[in-house]
């Protein structure tokens, strides 16, 4: 998940030599708002929600993260000095020297682990991506943080504006109207993943054939979560997703 931010910060959100700014610059910014506000530092081997009621929950803290926090927080008030507009080597330039400061949480040389593909042009950048905002919405969820309508559409939109394959929005619009509390939201952005795997399922360009998209989660990570009818229960889906997406790996430096 941090390499997914990282690429996104250093290599998605702006290209060399451009200047950022108006709708760039408010994106950006509005981007590093959402990491500071949803992105976990704990991980868990249980439901999340059993910490508030037993003191046993096993949980530890993710310290990479909680340095990438800072690196998010020094960035945002750089950022708001600046005007609403900035040169991308500007940019690239502070996040370094902002990262170095903070004993560089992200994994940039590291290997994708989860997310490794067959080959460069697989998985990877996209799949982590997706990750990380399953994650943060799931915490967000979890910690009753934000607005369940709000928090979908700034999940979405950076979504889009940072993974021009997927545009997780176009098809979305047909179950928008049903987000009325938090555990919607978690399973809106669920069905939005499912609907771009359906879209993109057997495009030899997109789909590694090791790793192909299947409607998540599949049998084999959650045999409950299935209905007779091969339905997904979304009762069961939202326990098996509370649990997945809070067992996070530390990354080990």
């Amino acid at each position: 998940m941090l390499k997914a931010i990282h690429y996104a910060l250093r290599d998605e959100v702006i290209r060399p030599n451009e200047v950022i700014k108006g709708s760039n610059f408010t994106n950006l910014l509005n981007f590093v708002n959402l990491l500071i506000d949803y992105f976990p530092t704990e991980t868990c081997g249980e439901d999340i929600r059993a910490r508030r009621y037993s003191k046993r929950a096993a949980t530890s803290t993710l310290k990479n993260s909680e340095h990438a926090i800072e690196v998010f927080v020094d960035l945002k008030e750089w950022l708001e000095e600046k005007n609403n507009t900035m040169k991308a080597d500007e940019w690239l330039e502070k996040f370094k020297t902002i990262d170095d400061s903070k004993d560089n949480p992200f994994p940039e040389k590291d290997p994708w682990q989860h997310c490794k593909g067959t080959g460069p042009e697989y998985r990877g950048y996209t799949c982590g991506l997706w990750t990380a905002f399953h994650t943060l919405i799931v915490h967000a969820n979890l910690n009753n943080k934000g607005k369940p309508n709000e928090l979908n559409e700034k999940c979405l939109t950076n979504m889009q504006n940072l993974d021009k394959k997927s545009d997780p929005m176009e098809p979305l619009k047909a179950i928008q109207g049903w987000i009325k509390n938090s555990e919607d939201a978690v399973l809106y952005l669920w069905n939005a993943h499912n609907i771009v795997n359906e879209r993109l399922h057997g495009k030899p360009e997109t789909e590694d054939p090791q790793f192909l998209k299947y409607q998540f989660p599949p049998e084999f990570l959650c045999k409950e979560c299935q209905k007779s009818d091969d339905k997904f229960d979304d009762k069961k889906v939202m326990s098996f997703l509370n649990k997945y997406y809070t067992k996070i790996k530390p990354i080990k430096k």
